[in-house]
């Protein structure tokens, strides 16, 4: 008997002369197991330490991706087109672009049960305009100052050119912006004039309202020459207008000439601008659009050549018994 089978013990099996080592017949085969057998298991502890790796190197609150969101939107009144575009109350989304002094104003605005306004520029056709005047960027820079300082922004003052003498007209230019009124009323103009605005006289070619057929739409260019005595449109011609707004003559009245000439006039003006000045940005605001007459010109002569910015809010001042304020119709030509 060997020392090592001493050491390990066992019994000595005399009938078939073997040796039986402590531990049954398997102990030495056990001793012999293939290593592959061990495979699995070291998977299962290497998957199981890189999982714990993982999550301690995570932080808590992981920071989302900048390149898998949308980039802001810097420019402000583009964010509120785009509002509008999603059909958002126009009121709301333009008078976060004012200040407080013109919130305070657009809210003076008298309106009926209905929440139209009495006689003037509804608080959101209102607060329109003063968005469209108080946003970043211009043509015209007064002698003296050639910006102002309001609510934080530098604002660069515009150029308007208006067809109708609003009532707000007063309060658009004691801000500062140049603008020239077109109307065919002389006694209107005379009292504009006396009251401090650079106001003209026109005269229309267009035909009345009483002649017109299905369409206001007109094709006949004599029938769109704008005659001013006072006001040379070779000036016009010359002046980069950053907001045409159309709100006359009356198209209510049968004799009217209706606003034709005016809107085929903001459309050239587009047209030309946006060849002169590909880089600029130019407005165009064609009031009482909420009628078919008004809202047909403008999207026959403007669509063409300027978005239809506002298309969902007027959509909503159309419907029956809507209590929507907007009541113009905003074309927008931006920079490509």
């Amino acid at each position: 008997m060997s020392n090592v089978r001493l050491a390990t013990g066992g019994t000595w099996k005399t009938d078939t002369k073997e040796w039986r080592p402590k531990g049954g017949r398997g102990f030495y085969e056990k001793q012999r197991r293939p290593i592959w057998r061990l495979v699995p298991v070291c998977v299962l502890i290497a998957v199981a330490v890189a999982s714990l790796t993982i999550k301690r190197r995570e932080p808590k609150h992981k920071a989302p991706k900048l390149h898998h969101l949308a980039p802001p939107i810097a420019d402000q009144l583009v964010r509120a087109t785009l509002d509008l575009q999603a059909g958002a109350d126009a009121r709301l989304v333009l008078t976060n672009l004012l200040s407080e002094e013109d919130r305070s104003y657009v809210n003076e605005t008298p309106t009926d049960m209905r929440g139209r306004a009495k006689g003037r520029m509804s608080a959101a056709d209102r607060a329109l305009v003063l968005a469209l005047l108080s946003r970043p960027g211009g043509s015209y820079h007064p002698g003296k100052v050639r910006g102002v300082r309001r609510t934080g922004r530098s604002i660069v003052k515009k150029n308007c050119l208006v067809f109708g003498l609003p009532g707000d007209g007063k309060r658009w230019t004691d801000a500062g912006h140049r603008l020239v009124f077109l109307d065919h009323r002389e006694d209107a103009v005379r009292a504009a004039r006396d009251e401090g605005l650079n106001a003209y006289v026109v005269r229309y070619a267009s035909a009345p309202k009483s002649s017109w057929e299905a369409s206001p739409y007109a094709t006949d260019p004599k029938k769109l020459i704008i005659d001013a005595p006072s006001y040379d449109f070779r000036d016009e011609a010359h002046i980069f207008w950053d907001l045409v707004i159309v709100d006359g003559p009356d198209s209510v009245q049968k004799d009217s000439s209706g606003r034709a000439a005016p809107v085929a006039r903001a459309a050239e003006i587009v047209r030309r601008q946006a060849a002169s000045h590909p880089d600029r940005r130019v407005d165009v605001l064609v009031h009482d659009a909420h009628r078919s007459h008004e809202l047909e010109l403008g999207l026959a002569y403007l669509s063409p050549l300027a978005a239809f910015a506002n298309y969902r809010s007027l959509r909503a001042s159309r419907a029956p018994n809507s209590t929507s304020e907007v009541r113009f119709a905003w074309f927008a030509r931006a920079p490509p």
